[in-house]
């Protein structure tokens, strides 16, 4: 073996997970048969050339690491330099400390916006496979990390469904992939219907020919076309005189266009503002308490009052009721005078 062949040794350095600042035991360990088999391929079997690739290959976050660990008796550095290194690597990874702090990490790994919610879910079980836990803790600390840091809220939910049913990490990845293929497929359908455009609903305009006027502005009998009523009722307003829809509707149609152009125009037919449009009015809702129309107020209605006829107050003993007589008092005085002359008549 020569230096050309240990130099050609085609090994990444050992460097951290995705989304991670810290190298964990897996990396470590995946990086660490990578290297032995690449050197068995080659036949390094000296301590001493395991070391220098060691250093060469390791990168600077593994050989970090490598400092900061205390010094190993065994094997002796002396003779085997190499494995007395990995001895040292072997007990930081697997030490009370390094569980501790991944335990850490692993209660405060939330989840990256934009990030898959599946492999969110895989990186938190790698997560919790690093603290040393059994089967059921394990379950349970992953679970828990879903339910407060997951973004979607079905993921969260499958978490709670998974740990209260007993389930495994296994049935917890299958559902969360299935949440992510409905996912994909609403985003699809989105694309390919998208929304059609919402219908304009244009607002009935007061006086227009068959709508207003023809409802409400004229209750009589005497157009044609209406049939039922009479001019009989004078409280109803029925009589020609009363309807005036043509110059109502002209009249309207040319504040109509001359509103629509917005603030200082001619004034709304609606309320007869002359800041806003017809079409911006807050009385488009309201009802006329003059013709009970639908679009305008009182004071902007063309149609001319009702007229009202005075109720006529009938006392309970009718028309021809008598009213009371009144009665003359006589006075004390009166009384003696006229007795007085009655009896000097009687003696005449």
């Amino acid at each position: 073996m020569n230096t050309l062949s240990v130099a050609s040794l085609s090994i990444p350095e050992c460097r951290p997970a995705e989304n991670e600042d810290d190298i964990d035991r897996k990396s470590f360990e995946t990086w660490k048969e990578l290297l032995e088999a690449s050197m068995d391929l080659i036949g390094v079997t000296d301590e001493c050339t395991k070391m220098n690739v060691l250093k060469v290959k390791a990168g600077p976050k593994l050989l970090e690491v490598l400092d900061g660990t205390p010094p190993q008796a065994v094997p002796d550095v002396s003779i085997a330099p190499y494995s007395n290194a990995m001895r040292r690597l072997k007990d930081f990874f697997g030490s009370r400390e390094y569980n501790l702090m991944q335990r850490q990490k692993l209660r405060a790994m939330a989840q990256i916006p934009g990030e898959p919610d599946t492999k969110y879910v895989k990186r938190v079980i790698a997560a919790a496979k690093l603290c040393d836990f059994d089967d059921d803790k394990l379950m349970e600390s992953a679970a828990e990390v879903i339910q407060l840091h997951a973004l979607n809220i079905k993921v969260r939910e499958a978490g709670r469904k998974i740990l209260r049913k007993g389930g495994s990490l296994s049935e917890l990845i299958d559902k969360v992939h299935g949440y992510e293929l409905d996912k994909k497929n609403e985003e699809i359908f989105a694309k390919t219907h998208p929304p059609a455009a919402e219908a304009m609903v244009a607002a009935v305009a007061h006086g227009q020919p068959g709508t207003s006027y023809q409802r409400a502005n004229y209750h009589g009998g005497s157009f044609r076309g209406f049939r039922g009523r009479t001019n009989s009722n004078p409280g109803r307003g029925g009589n020609w005189q009363n309807f005036r829809g043509g110059s109502n509707v002209r009249r309207q149609n040319e504040t109509r266009s001359a509103g629509e152009r917005g603030t200082g125009g001619a004034p709304c037919w609606r309320c007869t503002s002359r800041f806003h449009s017809p079409n911006n009015c807050h009385a488009i809702p309201k009802v006329c308490r003059n013709c009970q129309v639908v679009g305008h107020i009182e004071r902007a209605c063309g149609t001319m009052p009702t007229p009202t006829v005075p109720k006529r107050r009938i006392s309970d003993e009718g028309d021809n009721a008598t009213k009371p007589k009144k009665i003359a008092v006589v006075s004390k005085e009166e009384s003696e005078s006229e007795e007085a002359n009655t009896v000097s008549d009687f003696s005449t």
